[in-house]
């Protein structure tokens, strides 16, 4: 049997989507969350399809065509609704689009505790009875009353009647208010914080100030102790390693190319983790979308709303899902622009590559040098937005979901999730990157072994491509490959950098870096991107290339000057 979740957004839909399937999609409390249709097996064999969050069928946005579009093309056995108890008119509205299919429905009437707590009353049978169809009262956060909702999709008999044409807007909301007016009884108000963090006098300091906070805890305060302990665990680990009765060749691969490599860039998995945390908790809090309300004045200068906002946000972890996020911006041009400076926004794979050039280039300014890159790389994707010009955004249609509390598993799964993937690639693309590089140091362009790194196949092509990179500040063999090396992964360019020991001038290092944050992402992001962007991507990237070049090549020549 195949049935459809849907819902509109901030219900808890995903979350009870992987309650009843073990699945671990990524949840959120915000609209957006779901930009496609994830499938999974329920215990009982039947297949359950979660539908982005919607608001209408109206084919107003792209998760309104893709919902549709699924219902249409691939008409499901059951639909599955979830309705926030404790602000039920939307849902109810929904309802009386979805019922137009003539398909079964089954309503999950979720956030039952919550609304406790607020003190709301709600008729189950008397909504029931009105719908005209089962009506399970849940909470998806806690699995409450789960298996009751798995019976009532096993034995939901169609109650809408044959397919209709829908309602009108009109008629939708007139339907939805009189039924929430007749099941549900008012609680008392949530206490809010958006007097503070949506204000627009304080909310925006106040912002810089969590931001800050957050980017001091991650480098400068318990990340960089937790990272100094997996450091020493791979020093350790290395010291072992050269003790093994093996030849000299293996014996430096494993080493310097595996363990050397691949332990520099685990050392940042700290700083990485709690990053990616601080992030979590404020998408998971409901606190992004203020974020998204606040900086629409500003993003409208740039042809972008605020909702702009939540994708760059979560470009600080990984630009593969902040890209898959623009789905939610309703006009293609800003989408395309969002999409333009996404690659500038300093993800968590640059870090590793960032903290290792400051802290060589500014060892007793480290903090300062790591945050004025990070404001530099910002700094300079806000005009590239408008290359080419913008039209103007589409005004700010925004609903600002209640504050609630993270489940911590939801929380540990998801950061469980997130390092286990930059895991993942440091046992592969990483590894493969770092046996190549060393195979590449230790062969001579005819293919023989060497020891010299002169003679070897490597120094014979970055030779010739360094005078490339000269403008930039550095043009050693090592930083040329490394960076080259970074194209495919940006973590796979820290641990070339160590297996080089490359060492850098001041004008040298920030060339480098400025070239690192501008320039196009990750093979996996540039394939996500380019879905997203459509035609004419490759020429967005060969002048992101170019514009990176020049602006890295303008910060070194001012390095020099002034040093």
């Amino acid at each position: 049997m195949l049935i459809y979740l849907c819902g509109v957004p901030n219900t808890g839909k995903t979350t009870l989507f992987n309650a009843l399937t073990g699945a671990r999609e990524t949840v959120g409390n915000r609209a957006g969350v779901t930009v496609g249709i994830a499938k999974r097996r329920m215990k009982n064999g039947n297949v359950l399809a979660d539908l982005p969050g919607i608001g209408s069928l109206s084919r107003g946005t792209k998760e309104e065509r893709i919902a549709r579009e699924a219902i249409e093309s691939d008409p499901p056995d059951r639909l599955l609704e979830v309705i926030d108890a404790t602000n039920p008119v939307r849902g109810l509205a929904l309802f009386s689009w979805l019922r137009s299919f003539g398909v079964p429905i089954v309503v999950a009437l979720n956030c039952m505790d919550e609304a406790g707590r607020l003190g709301i009353s709600i008729d189950a049978q008397k909504l029931s009875k009105r719908l005209n169809c089962p009506v399970v009262p849940i909470s998806a956060r806690k699995r409450e009353g789960l298996n009751g909702l798995e019976g009532a999709l096993e034995t939901a008999q169609p109650g809408a009647g044959e397919r209709r044409e829908p309602p009108s807007a009109r008629e939708r909301i007139r339907f939805a208010e009189a039924i929430a007016d007749q099941c549900f009884t008012p609680g008392r108000e949530r206490r809010s914080a958006d007097g503070a963090l949506a204000s627009r006098f304080l909310g925006i300091p106040l912002f810089f100030l969590l931001l800050g906070a957050l980017f001091w805890l991650a480098f400068d305060g318990v990340g960089p102790w937790l990272s100094d302990g997996v450091a020493a665990l791979f020093n350790l680990l290395g010291a072992w390693a050269g003790t093994l009765p093996l030849p000299a060749w293996a014996s430096d691969l494993l080493q310097n190319g595996v363990i050397g490599g691949v332990g520099q860039m685990l050392t940042f998995l700290p700083q990485i983790v709690l990053l990616l945390g601080g992030l979590s908790l404020g998408e998971d809090v409901g606190y992004l979308s203020r974020v998204a309300f606040l900086f629409d004045r500003a993003f409208s200068r740039f042809g972008l709303n605020g909702k702009a906002v939540i994708p760059l946000l979560l470009g600080f972890g990984c630009t593969v899902p902040a890209a898959l996020c623009t789905r939610t911006l309703e006009g293609r041009g800003e989408r395309r622009r969002v999409l333009r400076l996404l690659p500038m926004v300093p993800c968590s794979a640059k870090l590793p590559v960032l903290a290792l050039l400051t802290a060589q280039a500014f060892p007793k300014h480290r903090m300062a040098a790591l945050l004025l890159l990070y404001a530099l790389s910002l700094a300079a994707a806000l005009p590239a937005a408008l290359l080419p010009k913008g039209k103007g955004s589409e005004p700010l249609l925004l609903e600002l979901p209640p504050y609630r509390l993270p489940s911590a598993k939801n929380t540990v799964l998801l950061l469980g999730e997130r390092a286990g993937h930059f895991l993942f690639r440091a046992g592969t693309v990483i590894l493969l990157c770092q046996i190549a590089l060393w195979g590449l140091s230790h062969l001579t362009p005819s293919l023989a072994y060497c020891d010299a790194p002169t003679e070897s196949l490597l120094f014979f092509v970055g030779e010739r491509l360094s005078p490339l990179f000269a403008p930039l500040g550095f043009s050693e063999v090592g930083a040329v490959m490394a960076l080259l090396n970074g194209m495919l992964a940006k973590e796979a360019a820290a641990a070339a950098l160590s297996l080089f020991s490359v060492r850098f001038t001041t004008a040298g290092a920030l060339g480098f870096c400025v070239f690192l944050l501008l320039a196009p992402p990750c093979a996996a992001a540039l394939s996500a991107s380019g879905r997203e962007y459509g035609k004419g991507y490759g020429w967005a990237v060969l002048l992101q290339l170019l514009y990176a070049y020049a602006l890295a090549a303008l910060v070194s020549g001012a390095a020099r000057l002034l040093t």
